[in-house]
């Protein structure tokens, strides 16, 4: 049975157990590797992952299955599992499908796989990578074709299907130097093609570099200043925890969101402008989670709160409108016109803020975590690898202290991001 046909079945049997409205959605997936393991390049491997969600609506209450079994049988005992779960729900007046009754279907990416070029680049990266950084040892490093194919149909007449497809390249590296080792680093980026060296994709080589430089770590003593340049990846994951935790759904549903009530006010510094822009990168969809068609939109610009990022269902619930998109992973902040070179130099005391490893802030904003693959650095110069080294402050003041914004940028495929200066955080030995 095609994936089309198994979405209607869903849609078929919601009406035949009575339901009022509801939604099923159908996703195929395909991942074709080519990897490096054991100081050769494996033959590709591929594999396929089938999956369904339906929700069953009436009464206003409703109950929502996902299943990864998808024959007849499957999809027969998720409407029913759906239809008891709904029995046993409070009344939501908030739940339902979709509100519109569109068919489309939408296409993009690389539908087909150029197995030769995934071959040649990830043979020709491992023999830069073995002559350019040589104390690097590559735990795992691979690229992928993924191609994806998502139906979503609902009670109300919509079916929309979208057909994604993109390349993966990531690897899982430390440097061993005698008896010394760094921590483990690793980077994942998307793309759309394959038309240039991996080793020269964005952040590549100052991901490797600053790897090979962290074999000597030095632990902090004392007082570690309140300056840091937060590199382009956690940035997204600074970013992403601020607009979640002030302006996000639950934020906003559970009315402990900072910015809730500010859109058209200032709530960062100036500097930032900031974008949730899914359509049209490599890693993200036009189609939305809810079965609506995805827009790019600006959350922040300069400084000024220009949206809140809310699904249907919050929106719903809490009286305001839908966002364009709520895919908070393809974040693009705009790049400043201060070099990172020159940003190091402006510091006098912080650190270089390569990966982070902490949890959620606090619906105050508040956080706390360890530096990874760090360095300090003091009186304008790179001083040495971090580690043992707490960062922690508030979300709300890193953003409103921010001191620069990089003119360089790097581009993951989720979205585009530059470093950030930043003040007012404390850094300190564990």
């Amino acid at each position: 049975m095609y994936l089309k046909d198994k979405a209607k079945l869903l849609t078929d049997l919601l009406k035949d157990r009575g339901a009022e409205d509801g939604s099923a959605v159908m996703t195929l997936s395909e991942m074709n590797e080519v990897y490096y393991e054991a100081g050769k390049i494996s033959l590709m491997r591929t594999v396929y992952s089938e999956s369904a969600v339906v929700e069953y609506i009436r009464d206003k209450k409703s109950g929502r299955v996902s299943v990864n079994q998808t024959n007849e049988k499957d999809l027969e005992e998720a409407v029913e599992k759906a239809y008891s779960m709904s029995l046993e729900s409070e009344p939501d007046e908030f739940r339902r499908s979709a509100d519109h009754s569109e068919v489309k279907t939408i296409t993009s990416g690389p539908m087909k796989m150029d197995e030769d070029k995934m071959y040649e680049r990830l043979d020709e990266f491992m023999e830069a990578a073995a002559k350019d950084y040589p104390l690097l040892r590559f735990d795992s490093t691979s690229v992928t074709h993924n191609k994806m194919r998502i139906i979503y149909r609902n009670l109300k007449g919509a079916e929309i299907t979208e057909e994604k497809a993109n390349y993966s390249f990531g690897a899982m590296f430390t440097a061993v130097d005698g008896e010394n080792s760094s921590s483990f680093n690793y980077f994942d980026i998307l793309s759309d093609n394959l038309d240039k060296p991996l080793m020269e994709m964005d952040d590549v080589r100052r991901n490797l570099e600053g790897s090979s430089n962290q074999t000597v770590l030095i632990p902090l003593e004392g007082d570690g200043g309140d300056d840091v340049i937060i590199a382009p990846s956690e940035v997204r994951g600074f970013l992403l925890g601020a607009i979640m935790t002030f302006a996000g759904s639950n934020a906003v549903m559970t009315e402990t969101g900072k910015w809730r009530d500010k859109k058209g006010e200032k709530v960062t510094s100036d500097l930032l402008t900031a974008e949730l822009n899914p359509v049209g990168s490599a890693g993200g969809k036009t189609l939305s989670d809810e079965g609506y068609l995805n827009k790019n939109m600006t959350v922040i610009k300069e400084g000024v709160l220009e949206n809140l990022v809310l699904s249907d269902y919050a929106a719903r619930r809490s009286g305001r409108e839908r966002s364009k998109n709520h895919s908070i992973w393809n974040i693009t902040v705009h790049p400043g016109n201060t070099s990172l070179e020159d940003m190091i130099k402006d510091v006098k005391k912080g650190i270089l803020l390569n990966r982070f490893s902490g949890g959620m802030p606090s619906s105050s904003g508040d956080f706390a975590g360890i530096a990874k693959n760090s360095f300090y650095i003091e009186d304008g110069k790179i001083t040495g690898a971090a580690t043992e080294t707490m960062v922690a402050g508030n979300m709300e003041d890193l953003f409103n202290r921010i001191e620069s914004i990089s003119e360089e940028t790097v581009s993951d495929g989720n979205g585009s991001l530059p470093f950030i200066r930043t003040r007012g955080l404390k850094i300190s030995g564990k």
